[in-house]
């Protein structure tokens, strides 16, 4: 992803052949998809970046109950039921491309990427996101993204961005 393009902008450029290899999750395999984009040969395929087979990156749209003091929760409680149905998590999910935190949904109609993502996720070795600001400040990860950025989108030297890098991270070490 280059700076200033968003991420569907990124995945639109497999569709119309002007990029050959991305990394995303299983959500982006919709994008594709309305490309005309099949799994499999041809098409697209899902693999594991190297080094992580059996790893699930983490990256979840969460809904947060904040406890209110005095008043009743029982709202919250119902939409959570209702989040977490088995039918609402399949369709939902179906839809958007992605795979249903509740792991007793029945996957068989989704697609070989979902199935590839859920079984992966089901073996329980979960990491935390960076991208997703699930390890470090949004300023830490905004300044980390931007060097990088720049180092692809400039003629700036691997020693010059390992150097800057260190500093970000000195620079940021006890935020």
């Amino acid at each position: 992803k280059r700076e200033g393009r968003t991420w569907v902008e990124a995945t639109r450029l497999i569709g119309e052949n002007k990029a050959a290899m991305y990394f995303m999750g299983d959500w982006a395999q919709k994008i594709l998809k309305e490309a005309g984009l099949k799994y499999g040969e041809n098409g697209y395929l899902a693999i594991p970046t190297p080094n992580t087979k059996d790893i699930f990156l983490n990256n979840t749209d969460v809904f947060v109950f904040p406890k209110v003091n005095n008043s009743s929760n029982l709202g919250q409680h119902k939409l959570a039921e209702i989040i977490m149905n088995k039918e609402v998590q399949k369709d939902f999910n179906l839809v958007k491309g992605s795979i249903p935190s509740n792991l007793k949904v029945s996957i068989t109609d989704f697609d070989e990427v979902s199935k590839i993502s859920f079984d992966t996720f089901k073996k329980g070795n979960i990491v935390p996101s960076f991208n997703f600001r699930q390890t470090a400040s949004k300023k830490l990860r905004d300044e980390i993204v931007s060097l990088i950025c720049s180092f692809f989108n400039s003629d700036m030297k691997e020693k010059v961005f390992i150097e800057k890098l260190l500093k970000i991270v000195e620079d940021n070490k006890d935020k």
